[in-house]
Order: C-alpha cells, then sequence, then structure tokens
C-alpha cells in the first residue's frame, strides 16, 4: 500500500533526533514524496487545512515542492493515528524515573543510566524497553537476593513460566555480561544467570573430606561420606561452618570425573567447582576460608585452556587469595602433548583472549599454550592414568 503525505512527513521526522524530541522548529520541506494523483489529492486538502504548503506546476498537475511548520507535526501523528514520539520518550522516562529510586543493584542502576536513560535523552527509543514486561524483569532480578529457578522467577515476574526464556533470556545475559561485575568473560550464558541468581536448576557444591556442618542445631561430619556428597543451596545458606576443623588443605577441581577419581584424604577438603563458582557457592567458600586454621593450603586443577585459566583466576581473586596451581604448570601441559592429549586450535581470536589474561600463578602454562596453540582437557589426566 503506498504512503500518504502525512506518513511521508511522520517517517522524515522519526529519522532526526531533534524531530523525535519535539525540538523542531520552523518550516520544513518533505525531502522525498511521490507524485500521483492519490497524493496531489491530499496535498490539495491538507493544503485547504493550512497545514501544507505546496510549490505547483503546470495547473497543480505536478507538485514541485513540499513544506509544512514543525508546530503541525503534533496534529499530523493524530490525523495518523500515532502518539507522537517525544510523547512515547517522556513516557519512557517517567517509568525510569520511577524505577531509578527503587534499584539496589548497582549494576541494575549503571545499566539503567548509562544505557536506557542515555538512550532516552538522544531522542533513541532502546528496543529493550519495546519489550513486554521488561521493566518487570529488572525490578524482579534487583530483588533476588538468593538463587531462584528461573521459571519460578517467570512466573513470579512476568506471569508465564516460560517467558523469560522465550523472550528476555538472552537479552538479560548481554546486559549481565556488560555490567555485572560478577560476570567474568568466558562463562557460558547458565553460569551469568547463576551470578544474578537464576538458576535452572538447585545449586550443588559437591566436596569430599572432613568438612564440620552445624544443620538445625546437629552437628554434621562430611567425612562419612567417603566418595563425596552434594551441598545444595539451602544448605548452603542456613549451614554453619563449626570452628577448629581438621582441614588443612583444599583442592578445588574444575571437572567432575576427576572429582569423583580423587581419594578421600584425611586433612584435605575436595571441592567439585563444575566451572565458574554460582554467587551462593561462592559466599560459603568464603566462609570457610575465615573458619580455616592460618597456613591451610589452597590449590586448583582444572583444564589446560582459557576456560581453565579464567576459573582458576576467578577463584583466586574472588574466594582464594592464596590458590596456587596443581598440574596446570608447563610441564604437566608438555607431559600430556607428548602422550598425545589435547588439540590444535587455529582462531586466532582464542589466542588474543588467553593473552589478555593476567594470572601470574599461571603465566608459565599460558606461554606455553600460546606456543603450542594447544589445550589440553582435565580429563586427559584420567585417560593416562595418572591422576593422583
Amino acid at each position: 500500500m503506498e504512503k500518504s503525505l502525512i506518513e511521508w512527513i511522520l517517517e522524515q521526522n522519526n529519522k532526526s533526533c531533534k524531530g523525535r524530541l519535539g525540538e523542531l522548529t520552523g518550516n520544513k520541506s518533505l525531502k522525498d514524496f511521490p507524485d500521483n494523483s492519490k497524493t496531489r489529492e491530499e496535498a490539495k486538502r491538507l493544503e485547504g487545512q493550512k497545514l501544507l504548503k505546496v510549490d505547483w506546476y503546470d495547473g497543480k498537475s505536478v507538485m514541485k515542492k513540499i513544506s509544512y511548520r514543525a508546530e503541525d507535526l503534533e496534529t499530523f501523528y493524530r490525523m495518523a493515528g500515532q502518539t507522537p514520539p517525544w510523547c512515547v520518550l517522556e513516557e519512557y522516562k517517567k517509568q525510569l524515573q520511577a524505577l531509578l529510586p527503587t534499584l539496589k543493584k548497582e549494576w541494575i542502576r549503571q545499566y539503567c543510566e548509562e544505557e536506557l536513560v542515555g538512550q532516552l535523552e538522544k531522542g533513541n527509543i532502546p528496543k529493550n524497553l519495546q519489550k513486554e514486561h521488561f521493566m518487570d524483569c529488572l525490578r524482579g532480578l534487583d530483588r533476588l537476593s538468593e538463587p531462584v529457578y528461573k521459571r519460578l522467577f517467570s512466573v513470579r515476574y512476568l506471569s508465564d513460566s516460560k517467558e523469560f526464556e522465550k523472550e528476555l533470556q538472552r537479552v538479560i545475559v548481554t546486559i549481565a555480561r556488560n555490567y555485572c561485575p560478577d560476570v567474568t568473560e568466558g562463562m557460558e550464558d547458565s553460569a551469568v544467570l547463576s551470578q544474578i541468581y537464576l538458576e535452572e536448576y538447585s545449586q550443588e557444591l559437591w566436596i569430599k573430606g572432613s568438612l564440620r556442618l552445624k544443620l538445625e542445631r546437629r552437628e554434621q561430619d562430611c567425612g562419612g561420606f567417603v566418595y563425596g556428597v552434594a551441598l545444595n543451596s539451602q544448605t548452603l545458606k542456613n549451614a554453619e561452618i563449626l570452628p577448629d576443623q581438621k582441614i588443612t588443605k583444599v583442592i578445588t577441581v574444575e571437572n567432575k570425573a576427576n572429582f569423583e577419581s580423587m581419594k578421600y584424604e584425611e586433612g584435605t577438603l575436595i571441592i567439585f567447582t563444575h566451572g565458574f563458582l554460582a554467587p551462593g557457592e561462592r559466599e560459603f567458600l568464603r566462609k570457610l576460608v575465615k573458619a580455616l586454621p592460618e597456613g591451610t593450603r589452597y590449590y586448583h586443577t582444572g583444564d589446560l585452556d582459557l576456560g581453565g585459566v579464567r576459573i582458576f583466576h576467578d577463584i583466586r581473586t574472588k574466594v582464594m587469595p592464596e590458590l596456587e596451581p596443581l598440574q596446570m604448570d608447563a610441564d604437566t601441559f608438555r607431559h600430556y602433548k607428548k602422550l598425545g592429549f589435547g588439540e590444535k586450535i587455529e582462531k586466532q581470536e582464542y589466542w588474543e583472549k588467553l593473552r589478555k589474561v593476567a594470572e601470574p600463578r599461571l603465566q608459565g602454562l599460558i606461554d606455553e599454550i600460546l606456543k603450542e596453540r594447544w589445550v589440553i582437557e582435565q580429563e586427559s589426566f584420567l585417560a593416562a592414568g595418572a591422576h593422583r
């Protein structure tokens, strides 16, 4: 269907930042317009209403130029059945002005101020604001202080169990990657969601060792579970870590198969991290570090690749400052590469990302990986029958 002259005028205005903000003044010319019998009739009618001025040629059979007053733009929007963009912008600004004072999480506030308010001030309506329930989603995320299943979150704040996954999850993950300080580059989407307290399933921190806890006034010694035991999110939240622990060594392990293979050892606590730690797990381990005696040794063993380096760095900088690498060194790398384990990666982007990771305790390993352009997964240790 051919556009009317009014639609051409509004389209031209919407392309202008000042036009969207309602800041245009004076007379404006319509730069592009179709000249046919329908638009000529429309032009004559609008000219009669003193809304257009038309320069005609050859007895009003050809339109040479069309001009209009900026002050009549609101009338044109009304005639087209559209809300003026400056009114839409103002409404979104009011919504954000009401939201901002209620926000407690700095990363959500920063996103709203820098991205949403910033775009509105420029006359742009962010696509995210046009998504149904987007503001409700931000309010809900701001209220979360402990893990919740994402479908339960969706029901609670978006009225539908699957709406978050279908409509908003990708958007929220992108925002969290850019603004949430707990999100580390290289995290999978599920790990990013965990950092903002959204879970696909209950958090479980698997441990193997004689960790003593107090739950509901009862003392529990996890050492009885010599093959390991899972602490779910409620346990992580409510358990008290008892004083006078007999643990003198802590080993965090990236991969489940390697965790399973490691033998119970008196005085050692082995922890399966499943990659990046979720907030509840991270907080529990911070309490553990405070409870353990001075001189306790902390180690991490993981993949000899970009992800493994990032996970080590994340645990060291956020949870265990004394963390040291276990089987994450250049000699270990060379040993398993010589045995034929691992694979070559050709992507230059991968190597650029690894080169940017500043982790001094793994620098020897990083240099070796970069030199060989080769990566090795931790499970290779099991295949070689060499895991301690």
